[in-house]
C-alpha cells in the first residue's frame, strides 16, 4: 500500500516549476495530495485541490487590518485567517506519513498538522525569505513576520532544500538552517539544437508579465538592432495593465511580438525552436543577486 504525501503551496500549481517537478518525481511511489490556489491538474495526483485564496485579507477594509497587525507584530492573529484556519481544518481530518511545505506561507500549517498527527515536514524553500537589507517601515515588519513563522515552526522539518549555493550560504550563517541544494533544472529533454540562420536569428522569452521584470528594456534592446533579430514573447497575465502597456509599446516594433503564455510542459520544446533565450534579471535585492532562475536551465541545449 502506497503511503500519502501531502504537498502544500501557496501558488497556482499549474505555474509553480517546483512543485510539478515534486509531482513528477513522487506521483509512481506515493498517493498525492496537493493544495495550491489553482489545481494542478496533474493525471496522477489523487487529491487535487485549490483551497487556497490567492489573497486572503478580503476586501479594502480587511487589508487595512493585515497591514496594522503586520506592523503591530500581531503575528499570529495575522496568519491565522478565516482561509488558512479553514485549510487547516479540512486537511486535519485526513491521514498522512509526510507533509512537503513550499515556502514559508503554508509552513505554519504544516507545523500544526505534523503536532497534532506526530509527522516529519520537508520543506524546499524557493528563496531567501528573511532578507535584512530591505529598506523601509512595511520591508522590516513583513521581515520580524517572517521570522516568526521560522522561530516557532520549524520543530517537525527534517530536511530543508533551496535553490542555489548562495541562498544555502545566507540561511546557514545567519539563520543555522542546513539545506540542500535542489536547483530548478529542468526535466530532461532529447532535443539537439537547430542550426542557426545569419539571415533570422530568432529571440525567445517567457513567464510573467510584472513590471519588476523591465521588459520594455528587451524589447528597445531588440528594436536597436539590425532586421535580423527578431523577440518573441510569450507572457502569462500576472499583470493585466503592464501587459496592456507592452502591447501598445510593441504594436510599432516590427522585430518585436507579444504571443500567449506556453504551456508549461511545452516550453522546452518552444524554446529549442529558438536561438536565443533572453531574460533580464536586475539585481534589485539580495534573491535577485543570488538567483539561479529556471529560465537558466530551461535555455540551456
Amino acid at each position: 500500500m502506497k503511503k500519502e504525501i501531502l504537498i502544500l503551496c501557496k501558488t497556482n500549481l499549474q505555474r509553480d516549476p517546483r512543485v510539478l517537478k515534486q509531482i513528477e518525481a513522487l506521483h509512481q511511489d506515493y498517493n498525492l495530495t496537493c493544495l495550491g490556489t489553482v489545481k494542478s491538474m496533474h493525471t496522477e495526483v489523487q487529491n487535487d485541490l485549490d483551497l487556497f485564496e490567492l489573497d486572503g485579507r478580503g476586501g479594502p477594509f480587511n487589508r487595512i487590518v493585515h497591514i496594522a497587525k503586520l506592523i503591530t507584530k500581531r503575528h499570529e492573529s495575522l496568519y491565522w485567517t478565516v482561509n488558512n484556519s479553514y485549510v487547516y481544518n479540512y486537511l486535519k481530518e485526513n491521514s498522512y506519513d509526510l507533509i512537503i511545505c513550499n515556502e514559508t506561507e503554508s509552513l505554519p500549517i504544516a507545523h500544526r498538522l505534523a503536532e497534532k498527527k506526530d509527522l516529519p515536514i520537508y520543506c524546499d524553500l524557493h528563496e531567501f525569505y528573511l532578507d535584512d537589507q530591505l529598506k523601509g517601515i512595511f520591508s522590516k515588519a513583513q521581515l520580524l513576520y517572517e521570522r516568526w513563522i521560522f522561530t516557532n515552526h520549524l520543530s517537525h522539518v527534517k530536511h530543508f532544500t533551496t535553490v542555489s549555493p548562495q541562498i544555502i550560504k545566507l540561511y546557514k550563517e545567519r539563520y543555522n538552517i542546513t539545506c540542500t541544494l535542489l536547483d530548478n533544472a529542468c526535466k530532461f529533454y532529447d532535443l539537439s539544437p537547430k542550426s542557426t540562420s545569419n539571415k533570422n536569428i530568432r529571440i525567445i522569452s517567457h513567464g510573467a508579465a510584472i513590471p519588476a521584470r523591465k521588459l520594455e528594456i528587451m524589447i528597445e534592446a531588440v528594436s536597436a538592432l539590425d532586421s535580423r533579430y527578431t523577440l518573441d514573447l510569450y507572457l502569462m497575465n500576472n499583470n493585466p495593465t503592464y501587459k496592456k502597456n507592452l502591447a501598445q509599446l510593441v504594436k510599432n516594433k516590427k522585430q518585436v511580438s507579444l504571443l500567449d503564455p506556453i504551456p508549461f510542459n511545452e516550453i522546452q520544446q518552444t524554446i529549442n525552436q529558438y536561438d536565443i533565450g533572453l531574460y533580464l534579471l536586475f539585481p534589485t535585492h539580495l534573491n535577485n543577486s543570488c538567483a539561479l532562475p529556471n529560465k537558466l536551465f530551461e535555455f540551456i541545449q
